[in-house]
């Protein structure tokens, strides 16, 4: 399924057995149109070739006219794979912040968020580096803002984004995105789930790095300037 953050996990090592289920036919297929052997052809970036003679060559432009085009001498060829159902992949993320916080309004500041991800084997590293920036903003989003208001008779208070505070590029600073590549499991060349992990761990960075700042421990989500005062103004009582 293309959800969960498995998609190249789940789907991956069907379509990597698809495509070599293709390469298979396509070395027969250019065997058969130069006269040799499948063992005797190899492939490059521009096609198939004998590998005694490499003049003696067919393109891939030429493969596929021989099975697609008005001419063609056979039908379209066609890879296929599966990929039976295996155990989920397990994967690891970490996260750095740092914050600037107003003691006197309990107004915070995130300055730097850092987040790293184990993706097993990135298949895609910018695409991956997105899905990390992604996830982390969604938790800075938990973290500081991100909260629904109900009144006393169980309407919600805040029902649309004039009210409900999500994270704009205006409250964010640029995200630090690192990828880990320790190859594992049932992925593609070892490659694990991309996405959800990201969101975790930022929520706690950044309230250990408001702890760090204060001294005083918020325990309830979103850490808001309302709740950093109260616990502020708690902690200055005498006990």
């Amino acid at each position: 399924m293309s959800a969960g953050s498995q998609t190249i996990f789940a789907m991956g090592p069907a379509v990597k057995e698809a495509a070599a289920d293709l390469r298979s036919k396509l070395l027969q297929h250019a065997a058969n149109g130069l006269g040799v052997s499948p063992e005797e052809v190899e492939f490059d970036d521009d096609g198939v070739f004998v590998a005694s003679k490499p003049s003696s060559k067919l393109s891939f432009e030429m493969l596929f006219q021989s099975s697609t085009e008005w001419f063609a001498t056979r039908g379209p060829l066609i890879g296929q794979g599966s990929a039976m159902l295996r155990k989920r992949s397990p994967s690891f993320s970490a996260s750095v912040a740092e914050v600037a916080v107003d003691p006197e309004t309990g107004f915070v500041k995130l300055t730097s968020l850092t987040t790293s991800q184990d993706a097993g084997r990135a298949i895609n590293p910018s695409l991956v580096k997105g899905q990390i920036r992604g996830g982390s903003i969604q938790s800075v989003g938990f973290a500081l803002w991100e909260e629904i208001m109900y009144g006393e008779q169980g309407q919600i208070r805040n029902p649309s984004l004039l009210d409900y505070h999500m994270a704009t590029a205006a409250d964010l600073p640029t995200i630090e995105a690192i990828i880990v590549e320790v190859p594992n499991g049932d992925g593609p060349y070892g490659a694990k789930i991309v996405g959800e992990p990201s969101i975790i761990p930022p929520v706690a960075a950044i309230a250990n790095a408001i702890r760090a700042a204060l001294g005083v421990r918020i325990c309830d989500l979103p850490i808001t300037p309302e709740r950093i005062w109260s616990a502020v103004q708690l902690e200055k009582q005498p006990q």
